[in-house]
């Protein structure tokens, strides 16, 4: 027979954002928020007090935590990006490596052979340490060779630069791997607090518990985010896309297409209401697509939640894709 759990022994907060350390960090920021609120506007109910103090600790921890994620996240792209690059280049570099020695040593003579025993085959093809190593290889045997000392140095300064590239893609993952354990611990502790918060309120709010729900981003724990939003806009129109709370290194992407009046635009804000163009307005050009941070619309991420779309005296409709990442 199936066990049945009762409800209210299910930590909702930790099984909603089990696979969202982003979720975790909206319904913190949202509690966070109403908690310090009630402790402002209510400092002769200790209750408040005791609330914001023992959650916001956690809250800062977690939020630096996730910032430090997704950071790491960006760094190992790019570390990871700058090895590729130099892949793509070595082909290239080997051709100036034969090219200096050729003068010197012919492909038939034994010296050659000796360079390059395989062919070109060990710094085009296999994994990237073994093509890393066949280029120190490579500058081992040339050794003191006073005849191409050019090469040897483009040889060195090859190695150099890959080693180094493959040592920050490593170190990359080492700390993408730490951030996550850190970022990992800090979602369990906010969400347990909100959690035990929770049972607090429901003390203290047991003969009216609806009082309890502006506490908590009740839409964002029950619900699976959407991410990407699309929309026919007319010539001039106000379009509500979504409430979301951001923070700084959040990213959208926008879209805008129509038939090719290339005069016609939307403009995106994130307003403090529904509706709302009280930031700096984001704009995307006719059959054009722009990525940018959210921290772009210069307001405070904590109040202005509300994603807006305005086009304003297009001369047709035009079809808006946002995407959040």
């Amino acid at each position: 027979m199936k066990k049945i759990i009762w409800s209210f022994a299910r930590n909702q907060f930790l099984i909603s954002t089990k696979k969202s350390y982003r979720k975790a960090l909206k319904l913190s920021l949202a509690h966070d928020k109403f908690l310090l609120k009630k402790k402002t506007d209510f400092p002769l109910d200790p209750d408040w007090g005791l609330l914001y103090d023992r959650y916001h600790p956690l809250h800062v921890k977690y939020f630096i935590a996730y910032t430090n994620w997704a950071a790491s996240g960006g760094n190992l792209i790019g570390d990871t990006n700058t090895l590729k690059n130099l892949l793509k280049l070595l082909p290239k570099r080997l051709d100036q490596w034969i090219a200096s020695i050729l003068p010197v040593y012919d492909k038939a003579s034994s010296k050659y052979k000796g360079f390059f025993p395989q062919g070109r085959t060990p710094f085009e093809v296999g994994k990237i340490d073994d093509r890393i190593t066949a280029i120190k290889t490579l500058s081992t045997t040339i050794g003191t060779d006073v005849a191409i000392v050019p090469a040897k140095v483009m040889v060195d300064e090859t190695y150099t630069e890959m080693d180094a590239a493959r040592g920050a893609q490593e170190g990359g993952k080492l700390t993408r791997t730490t951030n996550s354990e850190e970022v990992e611990k800090g979602r369990v502790d906010v969400m347990n607090m909100q959690y035990a918060d929770t049972g607090f309120l429901i003390n203290k709010y047991y003969t009216n518990p609806r009082m309890i729900e502006p506490f908590f981003d009740l839409q964002t724990l029950r619900n699976t985010e959407q991410s990407l939003f699309t929309k026919t806009m007319d010539p001039t129109e106000t379009y509500s896309i979504t409430k979301n709370t951001f923070i700084a290194t959040d990213e959208l992407r926008g879209k805008v297409a129509d038939a090719g009046n290339d005069t016609d635009k939307v403009t995106l804000y994130l307003g403090s209401t529904l509706g709302g163009i009280d930031s700096i307005g984001i704009t995307i050009l006719n059959n054009a697509e722009l990525k940018f941070p959210a921290s772009d619309f210069k307001v405070d991420l904590t109040t202005n939640t509300f994603l807006t779309a305005v086009t304003d005296g297009n001369i047709s409709s035009v079809k808006l894709a946002v995407e959040l990442y």
